[in-house]
Formats: structure tokens, C-alpha cells, sequence
């Protein structure tokens, strides 16, 4: 992961007024204004101090030339900003927009885990359920001293793989959407030849299977016939986050970008797609934001600490939590990341402010989020 750490500080000086500063003076005001035309709402001070701007944070991303849109949200006291910067592409020189959709991977396994709190407390599942009480027998002959239950999942403390194994069939029919013909059948395929390691050999090690199978789960258990119409259920309809889909394309879909600046494919996850299948935009991720911050989800559930993740921090239902090192209250974050996308989501419950960083390329933009947010806790 790459670091920026900048500092920019503007002085002033008392200058002897002169026909030449005039023009000097012009000069510099044209190109500010050239600048400002580059990129939506740029150059807005946060906070109160004039020596920090999201400009000055997003400078070393943006100036890259295999990056291309960048698109921020910032929720502070129930108030939203947008900032966007960059081209959709290279042959593309719109600008992104508050409305532009990105692909935000694994900030999925988060909606995974809000829709299982839900259901934990409406009772029609527990955390400590086994999931095999909810998959056929004929699939899951597991011995009874290594259950996996619906913590396991939420937690990447289950022992599952990072991927499964016979992801490779998909992954060779389409090596640059790799899930996307990763079905039920194969899922249910793993199941039935997996034999869980011992409790005491287990440790939090993070899953992509383990929460597209918490996913599919809780999907069954409601009923529903895909992913989307259980996230449409329980987050999207409620909050009226009209314009996120699951696995669809739209017109305001921008395009990924490798690390190269090249455009590649976007992912569809299929029989995977609680573990990464959301495609959203600043405007509707900035809801989810707000509804985090008003516990209008279980956020006893859901934030509660359950293990240390390595240099993480600890881990909630798939939300890391770490020290804010501003003030010392707690960040609740998650990152995401697919073929052509990274995406940032933290919030603090104490500051009740939150921050969203989408972008439709590889560069991680982890360090642009955590900036914001400490940098914001400053000014509060």
C-alpha cells in the first residue's frame, strides 16, 4: 500500500502594488481558474483552516497518469460534499459526477453482513447457527466438532479459502471476469468434497468464499432468488439508494482501468456476489454512510469487536475497526477492490462523520480516505 503524506501551506505576502503585479497577479488567477475547470468542486476548503483542502490530499493520485475519475464524499453533521476529479477514460473526457458508478468490491461484504445483523434481530437466524442447518445434507457432511457458523462467515474466521478451488473452471473460460462463471452448482461442488480445519486451527483470514457464501445463504433463508433483490430488501429500497445495482450495467457505469491506465472488463460475480457484487455511487454510498452513523442499522451487531486482524486493528462483521490517531475515538472502515476499481468507506461514530473514495482504477486510495477522515477529525 502506498503512502502520500503532504503538507502544503499558503503564506501571504504584503507586495508593493505595481503595474507589473497587477499582471503578475492576473496571471496566477487565470491559471487557479484553469485548474478549477479541470475537475468538479475543486479547490473547497474542509474545515476551518485554509491549509487543508481535499485538493491538496487527492494532488499525488490525480496527477498520476494511469488514474482517471476520482470520486469523494464526505458526510460531516449530517451535511454532504462532493468532490470529482479526473476523465471517465482516455478516450473519454467527461468528468465524473456524484451519480457515476463504480464497481466498490469488497465494501459488498458489508451490506452482506448489515442484511445478517437484520435478520439476527428480527430472529430468523442466530450468529452461532451452523450453516449446514441451512444447506442440504446431501452437500455438507461436516463432523460435528468443526461446525462453521454465521460469525465464522462475517468474521474470515471460518477456515474457508480465500477463493475455492474450483474457481479455476471460470477463471480459464474468462480469465478477465474471473467469477462471473462461478455458479451455484460450483459452490455447492465445494461444499460437498470441503472438510473443515479444527477449531483451534482456526484464525481471522480473509475469505472472498466465505462471505459470497454467507451471501448466497441468507438469500435462501429469504426466499429471494438473487443477491440483489436480498440487498434491494434490506438496504437499497430503505434507503433509497436508487442508483446501486448488483451485477447490472447503467449508463452512468464507468469504465476500470489496470494499473496501467489500460481499460479492462468489469466483474460480475455470480454465485459470489455478497463478497463483492455492489456497484454504487458517492451519492448513494454517502446514504449508507449516514445510516451507519444514525444506528439505523443493528450497530450493536454489526461494530462490536470480535478478533484482532493483524495490523488491521480487530474486525466486527466485516468492518475493521482501528484507533483514529487524531483523537483517539475508533474508525470503522472497509476497502474494496476488483479488475478495474478500488474503493474506501470509514466512518466515526464520535465525530458523526464519514467519508467515501471511489475510483475506476488500481491505484489503492486507502491513504486518500484515512487522510480525510484524521484530517477532518482535526478541524471538528
Amino acid at each position: 500500500m502506498l503512502y502520500f503524506r503532504i503538507n502544503k501551506q499558503i503564506s501571504y505576502f504584503a507586495m508593493k502594488e505595481t503595474a507589473w503585479m497587477h499582471w503578475e497577479h492576473w496571471i496566477l488567477l487565470s491559471m487557479l481558474v484553469f485548474l478549477a475547470s479541470c475537475a468538479q468542486q475543486k479547490h473547497i476548503p474542509v474545515g476551518h483552516s485554509v491549509h487543508f483542502s481535499v485538493d491538496t490530499i487527492v494532488q499525488p493520485f490525480v496527477s498520476n497518469r494511469h488514474s482517471y475519475a476520482l470520486s469523494i464524499g464526505i458526510l460531516r453533521n449530517g451535511q454532504s460534499r462532493f468532490y470529482n476529479y479526473g476523465r471517465i477514460s482516455k478516450t473519454d473526457a467527461t468528468s465524473p459526477t456524484q451519480h457515476s458508478l463504480y464497481e466498490i468490491g469488497s465494501i459488498t461484504k458489508t451490506f452482506t453482513t448489515t442484511v445478517l445483523a437484520e435478520m439476527v434481530k428480527k430472529s430468523e437466524v442466530s450468529l452461532d447457527d451452523p450453516i449446514t442447518k441451512f444447506l442440504p445434507d446431501s452437500v455438507c457432511k461436516w463432523p460435528q466438532d468443526r461446525p462453521i457458523t454465521f460469525l465464522d462467515l462475517a468474521t474470515h474466521h471460518s477456515g474457508l479459502p480465500r477463493i475455492p478451488e474450483n474457481l479455476k473452471k471460470s477463471y480459464k473460460i474468462n480469465p478477465a471476469n474471473p467469477y462471473s462463471n462461478y455458479f451455484e452448482e460450483d459452490l455447492l461442488e465445494f461444499l460437498a468434497y470441503h472438510k473443515p480445519i479444527a477449531l483451534e486451527e482456526r484464525t481471522v483470514s480473509y475469505s472472498n468464499l466465505g462471505m459470497g457464501l454467507l451471501g448466497y445463504l441468507l438469500m435462501n433463508i429469504e426466499d429471494l432468488g438473487t443477491y440483489e433483490s436480498l440487498v434491494d430488501k434490506y438496504i437499497f429500497r430503505p434507503l433509497d439508494m436508487n442508483e446501486s445495482v448488483v451485477n447490472e450495467s447503467s449508463e452512468n457505469l464507468v469504465p476500470g482501468h489496470d494499473n496501467k491506465g489500460h481499460a479492462v472488463s468489469h466483474w460480475e460475480m455470480s454465485a459470489l456476489a455478497g463478497a463483492g457484487g455492489i456497484r454504487s455511487s458517492t451519492q448513494d454510498m454517502i446514504k449508507y454512510v449516514e445510516a451507519c452513523l444514525t444506528n439505523k442499522f443493528p450497530s450493536d451487531i454489526l461494530f462490536q469487536p470480535r478478533y484482532r486482524f493483524g495490523d488491521q486493528g480487530e474486525i466486527g462483521l466485516a468492518w475493521f475497526l482501528r484507533k483514529n490517531e487524531s483523537n483517539g475515538s475508533t474508525i470503522i472502515w472497509h476497502n474494496g477492490g476488483t479488475g478495474g476499481f478500488r474503493s474506501f468507506l470509514a466512518f466515526d461514530p464520535d465525530q458523526n462523520l464519514g467519508v467515501v473514495v471511489l475510483t475506476n482504477s488500481t491505484h489503492s486510495v486507502d491513504d486518500i480516505g484515512f487522510q480525510l477522515i484524521e484530517r477532518l477529525t482535526d478541524k471538528i
